[in-house]
């Protein structure tokens, strides 16, 4: 992508999408069975995680526990680049959206106050 990256943006994109990320990852089981690959989690957090009855709550789960780590999250990172490449792209256009939001409406806020635009 252009310019620079940003020290650890991938850190930056797990943390602040958690909730998104929990809501709207559906298939976790090929991103377990990569995490484990790669010694992002242990056997133990594998077979825990597997036997939680729904996507949310796995997703849950893994983002507060094994993903802790800095080199966690940027595995798990670039494995959602693999499994899930439109819900990345979807998050990271609203990243983007919201910077420019706050760029062109950060100094009137208040500009709508009590009546709707036309």
């Amino acid at each position: 992508s252009l310019g620079t990256p940003v020290k650890h943006h991938y850190e930056h994109f797990v943390d602040k999408h958690q909730p998104e990320l929990i809501k709207r990852v559906s298939n976790v089981e090929p991103i377990l069975d990569e995490l484990l690959r790669q010694n992002v989690i242990q056997q133990e957090s594998y077979d825990k995680i597997k036997t939680l009855p729904t996507a949310e709550e796995k997703m849950r789960e893994l983002i507060s526990g094994p993903l802790n780590s800095v080199s966690g999250k940027y595995i798990f990172y670039q494995i959602l680049i693999k499994n899930e490449p439109f819900l990345v792209e979807d998050l990271k256009r609203m990243d983007v959206e919201v910077k420019i939001r706050s760029k062109v409406c950060g100094v009137d806020q208040g500009g709508f106050n009590g009546h709707e635009p036309d």
